[in-house]
């Protein structure tokens, strides 16, 4: 089963760069069975308590063979009393930890295996508070929260004198029961998130920009880290479910309502390179779509160029659109391509893309957005070498290997002759490699 990520906070930001782990892994992974500590020898959640509440458990472990085991009981006057205290285990200090006045990540792996959990975990530490909102942690998945914080001037930053307390805060249902389990409870330094080239961008990889390998979704469709704003986010996610390259893409599912909704992209103060500029003329858009069994094929692709008065010379708005065959085959990935006759000078411009659906059972895959110069499509060269894709007169033939297949810009497999005017896509091989050319009739 995946694991998830929720995140809480960002910064513009350049590189991000996770240190090795600043506290002991041991105890913060509630790993440790015998603790001293002025009360005598125990566990490490016993040696850390100051309110009673929380155990130390082997029935889940997101690492190692245990965690912190909270049980919440809603009906008594103040089910959120628990609380641990790290200076407690003070004889050999393995709650104890230094720091110093910089940006750090504070993380937990938190499972939910019944009821509805309190609103937030709780990791302060000295000179910074750490209030996890964990309320969309779901059941039955172990998942990863964090915050960025920056700590202030105290003068238990450093030498080993900063200490965590760990307890959960926030609002409680009104009746019921709940059952949380933490741990691998972390603290890296971070300096930022990660920069993204242009490629990358538009293939959706900056969807891990603040921890690497991990999607992090939130409300605002996580702008500030990855530079995409899901406008309509009950629609769009980051998913690492299917990629035409690299490891994530773009989903939609339209299961809440048909209609057309967008995503915004590319601004000045996005990590990497994300604007869009180019010098005047003949485009084509290409992205790569994939479509699951059982499910509907949108009905349109659009990438809008926004408009930016403020480039010389200005950039004008510019609509692009890709109609998609219906029929389009499901559980493969497709390349799409549609012309867009005359380009104004663009330089430094954002984008919309928007995806139309005529009902609640579209699912569509996006990845590799692409804006190609029109005038490379033509060029019959293959990657296998000797390989030469020939298209002229309504025909497509292929010197040098052998011609697998062609498609239309919507993935409708057609015949090699009698074709009109416009781009396909040409499968070759020659012995075990394989390409895809892109050529213009």
């Amino acid at each position: 089963m995946k694991k998830q990520l929720l995140q809480i906070s960002a910064m513009f930001l350049m590189a991000f760069g996770a240190n090795a782990q600043i506290l002991n892994a041991d105890a913060f992974g509630f790993e440790l069975t015998s603790v001293d500590y002025n009360g005598g020898t125990s566990d490490i959640v016993t040696a850390w308590t100051q309110v009673s509440g929380f155990t130390q458990s082997n029935e889940e472990a997101h690492s190692g063979t245990y965690s912190m085991k909270a049980v919440f009981d809603y009906s008594l006057a103040n089910p959120t009393a628990a609380k641990l205290q790290t200076w407690r285990s003070n004889v050999n200090k393995e709650g104890n930890f230094g720091l110093t006045e910089r940006d750090y990540l504070i993380s937990a792996w938190v499972k939910v295996t019944s009821g509805t959990q309190p609103q937030s975990l709780n990791l302060p530490i000295k000179g910074s508070g750490a209030n996890i909102d964990i309320s969309a942690v779901p059941n039955g998945v172990w998942t990863k929260v964090y915050k960025i914080v920056t700590t202030t001037a105290d003068p238990n930053l450093g030498d080993s004198k900063n200490w965590m307390t760990i307890n959960f805060q926030g609002t409680v249902p009104a009746s019921g029961t709940s059952t949380v389990y933490v741990d691998d409870i972390k603290i890296e330094e971070y300096n930022g998130v990660a920069s993204h080239t242009f490629e990358e961008y538009f293939g959706f990889e900056a969807a891990d920009a603040v921890v690497e390998g991990i999607i992090e979704p939130n409300a605002n469709g996580n702008s500030t880290a990855t530079g995409w704003f899901l406008q309509h986010d009950d629609y769009y996610s980051f998913t690492d479910e299917q990629a035409s390259s690299g490891t994530y893409s773009l989903k939609y599912d339209s299961s809440v309502g048909a209609g057309e909704k967008n995503i915004q992209g590319g601004n000045e103060t996005t990590p990497g390179t994300s604007l869009i500029s180019f010098a005047a003329g003949d485009y084509a858009i290409q992205a790569d779509v994939y479509i699951p069994s059982g499910k509907t094929v949108p009905s349109k692709l659009t990438l809008n160029i926004k408009a930016n008065n403020d480039s010389s010379p200005a950039t004008p708005f510019k609509t692009m659109s890709i109609d998609l065959d219906p029929n389009l085959s499901k559980d493969s990935w497709h390349t799409l391509t549609s012309t867009v006759d005359m380009f104004e000078q663009t330089t430094d411009a954002g984008c919309t893309l928007k995806i139309l659906s005529a009902d609640a059972n579209t699912v569509v895959y996006i990845d590799n957005l692409k804006w190609i110069d029109a005038a490379t499509l033509s060029t019959t060269t293959s990657k296998i070498e000797g390989a030469i894709v020939k298209a002229n007169n309504g025909t497509i033939s292929v010197i040098g290997a052998n011609l697998e297949s062609v498609y239309s810009i919507t993935g409708q497999q057609v015949e090699t002759t009698g074709l009109a005017s416009g781009i396909y896509i040409v499968k070759i091989a020659k012995g075990n490699k394989h390409d895809t050319v892109k050529v213009v009739l």
